[in-house]
C-alpha cells in the first residue's frame, strides 16, 4: 500500500536568492520527484547565466565609454581646445605625451567606478588593459617619430644658422672654417641617425651639405661689388669643398659675371658721369657710340670683347629710349602751353 508523505518527509527550502529544490524520490512518486529536482537545478542555472550576461553587458558598456574617451584624447573633437594628441607635431608631441597618458589613466579610473558589480569591473579591466596597451604603444610611437622630427628640425636650423654665419664671414678664414665645422657636424649626425654607420653614405651627406653651403657663399659674393673677383678667389681657394657636379656651372657663372663687370666698368669710365658735363660723352649720339665700340675692340678680344660691345649697345639703346620719352614729354608740355612754334624752332636748331 502506498504511503502518504507527511511534512517531515519533505525537505525544507532554505532562504536564498536561488533555492535548489530537493525532494525525496518517494514523496510524489519517483519520477515526479526527479522532475522537480531537475527543475530546481535549471532555475539555478538560469539565474547564474542571467547574472553572467548582465555583468558582460555592463563590462561592454564600460568598454565602449572608455573607447570613446580614448578617441577624444587621441584624435580630439575637432576644436582648437582639444585637437587630439596625434595632431601634435615636433616638440609639442613630446611635451603633451605625459599629459595625455595622465588623462587616459584618469578616464580609466572614472569609468571603473561606474561598474555595477565586482565581476563586471574585472571583465572591463581585462579589456581596458589590452585597449590601453595598444593606445599607449601608438602614442609612444608618435612621440618617438615626432622627437626624431624635432631633433632633425633643430639640427637643420642650427646648420642653416651656421651657413649664414659662414656667408657673413667668408673672407675671414678662421671664422669661415669654424662655422663650416658646425655645418659638417650637423650633417654627419643626421646622416648617422638616418642611414646608420655606413661611412660612405655619411661622407656623401657631409660633403653634399658643405658643397651646398659653399655654393650659397659664391652666390652671395657674386652679389657684392666686384663680386666676380671675390667669387673667383673663394672658388679657387676652396675648390675641393664643391661637389664635382656643380664646379663647371659655377666657373661659368663667375666667368660670365667677370665679363659683365669688365663691360660695365669700361662703359662707366668711357662715358663718364652724366652729372659732369665736362667729362660726360653723350651715348645717344651715334658717333660717340662708334668711338666707344672702336676703343673696346682694341682693348678686348674674344668673349670679353663681345660682352663689352653688347653692354655699350644696350646702354645706348636704353639712353636713347629715355631721351626720346623726355623729348616727347617736353613736346606735349609745350603744345599744352601753346608754344608749339617755339618748340619747333628749338628742335630744328638741335637737328
Amino acid at each position: 500500500m502506498a504511503k502518504i508523505p507527511t511534512a517531515a518527509d519533505i525537505a525544507q527550502v532554505t532562504p536564498g536568492s536561488l533555492p535548489r529544490i530537493n525532494v525525496p524520490t518517494g514523496a510524489f512518486g519517483e519520477r515526479t520527484a526527479q522532475a522537480m529536482e531537475k527543475l530546481g537545478g535549471t532555475i539555478t542555472d538560469i539565474g547564474l547565466d542571467m547574472k553572467k550576461r548582465a555583468d558582460e553587458a555592463d563590462a561592454k558598456d564600460l568598454d565602449a565609454q572608455f573607447d570613446a574617451r580614448l578617441r577624444l584624447i587621441e584624435f580630439g573633437d575637432g576644436t582648437d581646445q582639444n585637437p587630439g594628441y596625434y595632431s601634435r607635431l615636433g616638440k609639442s608631441a613630446i611635451d603633451q605625451h605625459d599629459a595625455s597618458k595622465t588623462a587616459i589613466d584618469q578616464a580609466l579610473e572614472e569609468i571603473k567606478d561606474k561598474a555595477g558589480s565586482a565581476a563586471s569591473r574585472r571583465l572591463f579591466e581585462k579589456s581596458a588593459a589590452a585597449r590601453m596597451k595598444s593606445t599607449l604603444n601608438k602614442m609612444s610611437s608618435h612621440r618617438a617619430t615626432q622627437f626624431g622630427e624635432y631633433e632633425k628640425g633643430a639640427s637643420i636650423a642650427r646648420q642653416s644658422s651656421a651657413v649664414e654665419s659662414a656667408i657673413a664671414n667668408s673672407q675671414n678664414e678662421v671664422e669661415y672654417k669654424k662655422h663650416m665645422g658646425v655645418v659638417r657636424k650637423e650633417a654627419h649626425d643626421r646622416a648617422r641617425k638616418q642611414f646608420g654607420n655606413d661611412p660612405e653614405i655619411i661622407k656623401r651627406e657631409v660633403n653634399r651639405a658643405a658643397s651646398e653651403a659653399n655654393v650659397k657663399i659664391i652666390n652671395d659674393l657674386m652679389d657684392r661689388p666686384q663680386g666676380a673677383a671675390l667669387a673667383e678667389k673663394f672658388f679657387k681657394d676652396n675648390i675641393g669643398a664643391f661637389d664635382p657636379s656643380v664646379r663647371q656651372d659655377l666657373a661659368n657663372k663667375i666667368r660670365t659675371l667677370g665679363r659683365l663687370e669688365k663691360a660695365q666698368t669700361f662703359a662707366d669710365n668711357y662715358f663718364g658721369d652724366p652729372a659732369n658735363p665736362l667729362t660726360y660723352r653723350d651715348i645717344t649720339k651715334p658717333e660717340e657710340l662708334a668711338k666707344a665700340i672702336g676703343k673696346a675692340r682694341k682693348q678686348f678680344s674674344g668673349e670679353d670683347e663681345k660682352a663689352v660691345v653688347a653692354e655699350l649697345k644696350t646702354r645706348a639703346a636704353t639712353a636713347f629710349t629715355i631721351k626720346a620719352r623726355k623729348d616727347q614729354d617736353l613736346r606735349l608740355s609745350a603744345i599744352q602751353k601753346g608754344e608749339k612754334g617755339q618748340w619747333s624752332s628749338i628742335t630744328a636748331e638741335e637737328k
